[in-house]
Order: structure tokens, then sequence, then C-alpha cells
């Protein structure tokens, strides 16, 4: 059992050239729906970029226009042409995103499925030496947990990650594009900022080990009690193993309180310093205003991209945290299958003809661990029809 916690508490790195490869393997028979949603993400990343550039144009041409000669009418049209476009790339936006998730989750789901078939068939062709030295915990924990942390990090992890740096390209272009004296005044938050995240993120790691090694404790737990119920029952052990199994449930609990606390705490900070970074916007672009360098629209839109700047560092110590934990359990489910098939089909595998039905056995000798012997010369004789 001590082997067994041993083996979950290695988390591994946050990415691993090697098993990444391994892992392209599985995605390899869905390229067209994987390389589909990669395209849905640069498309619903760049459409993101549109919306505050229509802000820009409608405040500065139609509500507060730079040329005048503007009458109302024109005005109120303009700006319903504005909001009108404004409106269809939101729905656009909508549609293509949802499809993105929808093309990642099916993939992740088959990938999911052909893994679990593949550890099934395996764990049908391997010695029952295994299956004595692995506790059935163990092997659950491969085939649910291991295999979800996977599905989790297709659907919302690597290529989540692509589009948040996409998205941070994007939005730092724009906003040097439209003031660069105005991005330098907002880059002032993001050394701390990041520092922030990456102390974070060690803290949320060792959590998130702590919170695996508790799980898989409990799965242990869980499916050897099951297991041996009737040898639980049979020696009124019940309330002994609840109590046992309250004290690793509540220590789960506490830990992941803890690591809820961690994730509050980092976006309170999160949520801080973008709202840092807005003050100082409207403090400097407020100014500019007023010596007539910088127009209204100008500000209005520069505020919505700096929202658009700091989600995809909220996420980040998050999406950290799914990769390491993805390739750990890559590693523990590559583990398994790299387990040597003892069970071996026969090319001409011979046909049973008529038996009499007549077992014998002579100084038969058997052991999983050498001098561990479970059979020992054991010899008997069982006639045809003799029970």
């Amino acid at each position: 059992m001590a082997t067994f916690f041993q083996e979950d508490e290695i988390l591994g790195k946050a990415y691993d050239a090697r098993i990444m490869r391994r892992l392209l393997t599985y995605v390899r028979p869905y390229t067209w729906l994987t390389s589909l949603a990669m395209v849905l993400l640069v498309l619903v990343s760049l459409i993101d970029l549109v919306g505050p550039a229509l802000t820009y144009y409608g405040i500065d041409h139609y509500i507060v226009p730079k040329v005048q000669g503007l009458d109302s009418n024109q005005r109120s049209f303009g700006l319903l042409m504005v909001a009108s476009l404004y409106f269809f790339i939101l729905i656009l936006g909508f549609a293509l995103r949802y499809l993105h998730v929808l093309l990642l989750s099916i993939v992740g789901q088959r990938i999911m499925f052909d893994m679990r078939s593949q550890m099934f068939e395996h764990f049908q062709r391997l010695s029952l030496a295994y299956f004595d030295h692995n506790p059935v915990g163990r092997l659950m924990t491969r085939l649910t947990n291991d295999v979800d942390s996977l599905n989790e990090m297709f659907t919302s992890g690597a290529i989540s990650i692509l589009g948040d740096v996409l998205t941070l390209v994007g939005v730092t272009i724009a906003l040097l594009i439209i003031n660069w004296q105005l991005a330098l005044v907002t880059f002032i938050v993001i050394p701390p900022l990041l520092w922030t995240a990456s102390y974070f993120r060690v803290a949320m790691r060792d959590n998130f080990r702590a919170i695996r090694v508790r799980l898989a404790r409990i799965n242990a737990y869980i499916a050897e009690n099951i297991a041996g119920m009737n040898v639980v029952q049979l020696f009124n052990r019940e309330q002994r193993n609840y109590e046992h199994f309250d004290v690793l449930n509540r220590d789960y609990l506490q830990q992941t309180i803890r690591s809820l606390r961690y994730f509050v705490l980092f976006s309170s900070i999160t949520n801080f310093f973008s709202s840092l970074a807005i003050a100082l916007i409207i403090w400097y672009g407020g100014g500019r205003i007023l010596l007539g360098a910088l127009t209204l629209g100008a500000l209005v839109a520069y505020l919505q991209y700096v929202d658009r700047f700091f989600l995809p560092i909220r996420d980040l110590a998050e999406k950290y945290n799914i990769l390491q934990s993805a390739m750990a359990s890559s590693e523990r489910i590559f583990k398994v299958l790299d387990e040597p098939i003892t069970i071996q089909d026969t090319a001409k595998p011979k046909e049973l003809g008529s038996v009499r039905g007549e077992i014998e056995f002579r100084d038969v000798w058997f052991a999983y661990n050498p001098g561990d012997w479970i059979l020992k010369g054991i010899s008997f004789k069982i006639q045809p029809g003799e029970r």
C-alpha cells in the first residue's frame, strides 16, 4: 500500500516532450477534428479583438465626433450600424466558441474511450502476479482519475493555453497601437503580477499533489473494503473501518479547502492588480484626454482590451496544474501499458478434441514470488463426473 501512495505522489513536470509525443499518437486519428478546433480557436481569439475596436470607432465618430458636420440622424444611423455589427460579432463569437469547445470535448472523450479500451484489454493479458502486487484501488485510479486528467488537459489545458497566448499577443499589439505611453503605464503591474502567479503556482502545485495523494488513499481504501466486505462483516469491523475512512475523508476535505483558499486568494490578488491597472489608466488616460492627446473612444476601448488582457493571466496557475497533473497521469498510464504481456496467443493454437473430463495434479508447486510458495507438492486426481 505504501508503494501505491508513493507512486501517486510523483506529479511530474508541467511539460515532458517524450510523454507529449506519445500522447499525440492518440490524437492522430482525430487530426482533422483537432485542426478544425484550432482554426476555430484562432478565429475566436481574433473576433474577441473586434468588439473594443468597434467601441473605439463608434464613440469617436458618432458620440464625440472628431469631424464636425454630422447631424443627429446621421449619428443615430451610424451608432445603429456599429451596434448591429457589434451584435453580429457577439453571435458569431458565441457560435464559433461553442463549436470549438464541442469539438475539443468530442476529441477528448474519444481519446479517453480509446485509452480505457486499450488499458482494459491490456489488463486482461497480464499475469495474475501483476494483480497480486497492485491494489485494486490503484488500477481503478488509472482507469478513472488518471484518464479523466487527460480529458481535462485536451479540453481546457494545452490548446486553451495556445488561445490565451494568442489573446495576450493580440491585446498587447492593440494596446500599443492605441497609445504606447498608456501601454507602458499598464505594464507597470505586470512584474509583481507575474511574481505572484509564480509563487502561487508552486504553492498550488504542492497542495494539488497532496490532494491527489489523499484521493488515491480514499479510492484504494474503498476498493479494498468493498472487495473484502464479507471479511469485514465476518470479523465485525464495520465501525472500525468507518472510523478509519472518516479520518481519510476529513483529511481530504481539509486539504481541498486549503486549495480553495489558495485559489480564492490568488484570484483576489489578480483582481487587485487588474483594478490597479484600470485606476492608472483612468488617471493617466484622463489626463491625456484633457490635453487633447487621447480620445474618449480610445480610452474606453483601451479599458475593454485591458480586461481581456488579464483574463489569461488569472487562469495561469490553474492551467499549469492541469498540465502537470496530465503529465503525471500519462506517465502512470503508460507505465501500466508498458507492463510486459505474459498471456500470449500462440500462432497455431491446438484444438481441444474430445475429453474425458479427468483432472490430475502431480507434485504441483506454484509461487508468484520466488520462495513464497502458494502450492507445495500438490497431488490429486478427479475422475470424470466426480464432485
